[in-house]
């Protein structure tokens, strides 16, 4: 058995046909196949060669330019953590500040590793954009695999223990499959090339150096089934191949792996029923208002007939690739945004597919199958019919702020945009923009407007806000827009995003603090590691110990060098004023051990800054979050005798005023054997929410509020707080309805989880 996957896109309108050839593996694996007895010998010369080496510092230049990144508002960009789900937007051009590039196979697992000159180091077929500090550096350097006791998540990502009580991280499901697949590539690819890269000797050597659990193979093959390889998945095989010049066969051909023992990758023997020989022809699609009837012509039989056809109906443009030996059940319900049909061929030469939205595009792929259950063997070669078919009726209009958030200066003044989709050729379109929470005294009395969009006009619509320039020292205001009563259109409604937040920097001074040190008065020069003070910047003393500095290692000279192995080693600031909002700095590995830094103020660890195996790349913390008030004391300290030498410079942090703050309910008696973070109640909510959490022990704590892309809205707990039972209260009455999360950080543990606010 053969299989040379190659995509044909067909495009139908209702009736109307048009084949268009998508890019797929074409030819590729013409030479590859699974029933020669050197299979596995001619897949490895396959995707070795031809093959071009990209330099790891091209990864943002490349991935992230032209295929990680996609565009957003305002001329912006997002880019999605695929461990965690965190969508992260910026400004181009791209900066490794909050993100990073994760190897999936680790650094520290490579048989040559600290080696960073071969290829497995910067291919990009196991490079991946992740959060740096919430989901890299505390992946770190862990195997993949499920977490049966959580000690801290982000999202969709967990940390902890697994069945044996080893440390384990544990991805979003839906990066599992793309996870599995890559550590298999990294497997064949460089084993008996760049060393030993079976699962046996990562298992049995490697991983046991460093006091790390196994990573489970039948847990990625498992994954490899769960989560099989989709649209996107296949166009990053395809980009990969226009740079590196090979491709991820796992991707292209998730039943590879059948045919592979990867502990010692010698040849296996699956038994699968004959593929099919041919797939449906002359596929067309009726649709209608809520339902779509597919017609087709069934396949000549050939060497071996078809036994059915899987049919994938997607709401976006998306697929995925069947695995031969799982069978996919069925799922009529295409309103969540996926359906799967098996059809019997034996059982017509239609599908009626029911309960669609109207106005609204579908998009189909069929699939050739013979055989069942765990003999079932799909053709993906060849020329995969895929269509698409839009329902009739019209989508309704929706109007939508065309940004979500903005920082703007005293006396500006800032044209608030509201953008329309499906305008109505006939009829116009009225919204309200009403100031919903914060003083209107800052733009000059605005209260609310009505904006109207013409019959058939695209065009942004905006309401000027004229931005007061006082002489009084306020701080930062923040001041929420919501959009409301739309009328008109196409039955008009409001859309995401519904509101709009303002922040308003104060220009009168004194009240934003603030400051910045670069260490110009750090008196060390050599490699010698010593204790002392200088002062800073800000006229305060600040002291340092066990510090050098190194010339060889700084980021702008003078910069303090932190020592390796030493729990005390640490530089610390005077008393600074102002209070802290934001915090940022620079730092860098400087030599081979891995960096654990500890960032605290008043000495409560706010958060920890890792870099793995990046020796000599110069990164940036943040900003990390901080808001405490009044008068503190920054430092910057080793985490534990694991942590290596690290070179820090160019601190700055922005001023902080004390705010309102929600009541929190504490039941100190009541001390929990364990910290936890209850679900909100009710959820959905309208537009409160309780949420209880429990401390075993007294930490700072930090409750947090974030929308679906990841920006923080609400701060509901700052401080520390003593071990107990504690509840707050949540109030979205300022914010639209949507997904939000919230994250619990105490200590070294970190919960999230989900909340959804339905007005």
């Amino acid at each position: 058995m053969k299989k040379a996957f190659t995509t044909r896109l067909v495009l139908l309108l209702l009736l109307l046909t048009a084949p268009i050839f998508g890019q797929g593996a074409g030819n590729y694996y013409d030479a590859v196949s699974t029933s020669s007895p050197t299979f596995i010998q001619d897949l490895q010369s396959r995707i070795r060669s031809p093959y071009v080496k990209i330099d790891y510092g091209q990864y943002d230049e490349t991935m992230v330019k032209y295929f990680a990144s996609r565009d957003t508002a305002n001329g912006q960009k997002v880019i999605t953590c695929v461990y965690s789900g965190e969508n992260y937007v910026y400004t181009p051009p791209f900066s490794w500040t909050r993100f990073s590039r994760e190897h999936t196979w680790c650094h520290s697992w490579m048989p040559l590793y600290p080696d960073e000159s071969g290829p497995e180091y910067s291919d990009q077929h196991h490079l991946f954009p992740t959060n740096q500090n919430s989901a890299n550096g505390i992946r770190s350097n862990h195997p993949l695999g499920i977490v049966k006791s959580v000690s801290s998540s982000y999202l969709e990502s967990k940390y902890g223990t697994d069945a044996k009580g080893m440390p384990i991280f544990e991805p979003r499901n839906s990066h599992k499959g793309d996870a599995a697949r890559a550590l298999l590539y990294m497997c064949l690819k460089y084993n008996g090339v760049r060393g030993d890269w079976t699962f046996n000797h990562l298992n049995s050597v490697t991983l046991p150096n460093t006091n790390e659990a196994p990573e489970d193979l039948n847990t990625l093959l498992e994954w490899n089934r769960q989560d099989p390889p989709d649209k996107w998945e296949v166009d990053r095989n395809n980009y990969i191949q226009s740079i590196q010049q090979n491709r991820n066969p796992f991707v292209d051909h998730p039943e590879y792996v059948n045919y592979i023992n990867f502990n010692d990758l010698t040849l296996q023997n699956p038994t699968f029923a004959t593929e099919p020989e041919n797939y449906p022809t002359n596929i067309t699609a009726n649709a209608k208002d809520s339902s779509i009837t597919l017609k087709w012509t069934k396949p000549s039989a050939g060497v071996q007939a078809a036994s059915g056809y899987l049919i994938l109906a997607f709401e976006k443009n998306n697929y995925f690739i069947p695995m031969d030996g799982v069978v996919y059940t069925d799922d009529y319900k295409v309103s969540d945004g996926r359906g799967v049909f098996n059809v019997a061929a034996t059982a017509g030469d239609s599908l009626q597919i029911c309960g669609l939205k109207t106005g609204t595009t579908y998009y189909f792929t069929v699939y050739s199958y013979n055989g069942t259950a765990s003999q079932i063997n799909y053709k993906t070669c060849a020329t995969v019919p895929h269509l698409t078919a839009s329902t009739s009726g019209s989508l309704p209009t929706r109007v939508y702020f065309t940004a979500e958030k903005i920082t703007a200066n005293e006396g500006d003044t800032y044209q608030l945009s509201v953008s329309i989709a499906n305008p109505s050729p006939v009829n116009a379109t009225t919204v309200d923009v009403a100031l919903t929470s914060g003083s209107n005294l800052y733009v000059s009395g605005f209260r609310s407007q009505t904006i109207t969009f013409p019959a058939n006009s695209s065009t942004p619509q905006t309401v000027t806000l004229n931005l007061r320039d006082d002489s009084i020292i306020n701080g930062t205001q923040t001041l929420v827009f919501q959009l409301q009563n739309a009328t008109g259109g196409n039955a008009a409604l409001v859309a995401l995003p519904s509101a709009f937040t303002l922040s308003i920097l104060d220009n009168d001074g004194a009240s934003q603090g603030g400051g910045f040190e670069n260490f110009a008065g750090f008196p060390e020069t050599g490699s010698g590691y010593n204790s002392g003070s200088f002062k800073g910047k800000d006229g305060s003393t600040w002291n340092y110990k066990l510090c050098s500095g190194n010339s060889a290692v700084l980021i702008t000279a003078p910069s303090p060098v932190l020592k390796k192995e030493a729990g005390l080693a640490n530089v610390t600031s005077g008393i600074l004023q102002g209070g802290c909002g934001t915090l940022n700095f620079k730092y860098m590995q400087s030599f081979s051990t891995n960096v654990k830094l500890g960032v605290y103020v008043n000495d409560k660890l706010i958060t920890t800054v890792t870099s793995n195996g990046e020796t000599s790349v110069k990164k940036e913390s943040g900003p990390v979050t901080v808001n405490v008030s009044g008068t503190f004391v920054l430092k910057l300290q080793q985490i534990d005798e694991n942590s290596g030498q690290v070179t820090i410079d160019d601190v700055q942090w922005t001023g902080y005023s004390l705010g309102g703050t929600d009541a929190v309910e504490d039941n100190n008696t009541m001390v929990p054997e364990t910290i936890y973070l209850e679900q909100s109640y009710p959820n959905p909510c309208n537009p409160e929410a309780v949420i209880g959490y429990g401390l075993k022990e007294s930490s700072h704590v930090s409750l947090k509020v974030y929308n679906s892309i990841g920006v923080e809205v609400a701060s509901l707990v700052n401080g520390y707080q003593s071990a107990g039972t504690h509840t707050v209260k949540f109030n979205g009455t300022s914010l639209p309805s949507g997904i939000y999360f919230y994250r619990l950080e105490a200590g070294k543990y970190s919960f999230t989880k989900k909340l959804i606010l339905l007005k």
